[in-house]
């Protein structure tokens, strides 16, 4: 995330700085999302989740632009940042991803909330240091007392941030002895996926190629999946039949 979030400073400058400000004056100003509750430092950093796509760092560009608006002779957050960055960041459409997000890569041990102690590591992801880096998708125990979706979930989400008798994920037997043959397409720069976990996955597999690529993100399928597909499918078809 931080050379995702390096990307986009690099392109937009004033923006990036801009992220900054916003963060600074929700430390010291109330301002509330259209569903009732304050508009949190912490929470506009999860606007990073932009940046997963190819096209993300000119999206959040775009809606950092029209930030504020004028109240007299002081400057507030203005209602259309407001309404877009509730939308963006609010689980209400999918509260059980937030529940579930950590636990579905846990296997044999407890998450204890991984990516929140990670990000507790790391003074340069601090909500107020001088250049506000963003945070992306990661989940995090305040979310459950911030985001009026996932506040009936918070019970839930605390007893599976320390269940510790995950089984295994994956078969690796299985899987070094896969008769079937597989193409796929890595995205060198994907945020969410790290690039060496997915080539390390494709060694256990055979029959598996590879494409690889640092032209497409996360989306790749969205952005691109015609071409995406059918090259997958060129690569598979002298092994059919």
């Amino acid at each position: 995330m931080k050379r995702r979030h390096a990307v986009f400073a690099g392109r937009f400058p004033s923006q990036a700085r801009e992220l900054s400000r916003i963060a600074h004056h929700l430390a010291e100003n109330e301002e509330f999302l259209p569903t009732g509750e304050r508009f949190t430092p912490e929470r506009l950093q999860q606007l990073g989740k932009f940046l997963g796509s190819w096209d993300g760092p000119t999206s959040l560009a775009f809606l950092v632009e029209d930030a504020w608006a004028a109240h007299g002779s002081r400057k507030r957050l203005s209602t259309r940042f407001l309404a877009e960055c509730g939308s963006a960041l609010s689980f209400a459409s999918v509260p059980l991803y937030g529940v579930l997000h950590e636990s579905i890569y846990s296997q044999g041990a407890a998450t204890r909330w991984s990516a929140h102690r990670m990000k507790d590591e790391r003074e340069d992801f601090s909500p107020l240091a001088d250049e506000l880096l963003l945070t992306g998708e990661s989940i995090h125990p305040w979310m459950f007392a911030q985001d009026p979706s996932l506040v009936p979930f918070a019970e839930a989400a605390e007893i599976l941030a320390q269940k510790d008798d995950w089984g295994a994920l994956y078969d690796l037997d299985a899987l070094a002895n896969c008769p079937v043959p597989s193409a796929a397409k890595v995205y060198l720069d994907d945020v969410y996926v790290p690039y060496d976990f997915s080539r390390r996955t494709a060694e256990l597999m055979p029959l598996c190629t590879t494409s690889v690529t640092n032209r497409l993100h996360h989306d790749g399928l969205r952005g691109g999946g015609p071409a995406v597909f059918a090259e997958l499918l060129d690569i598979l078809e002298p092994r059919r039949g």
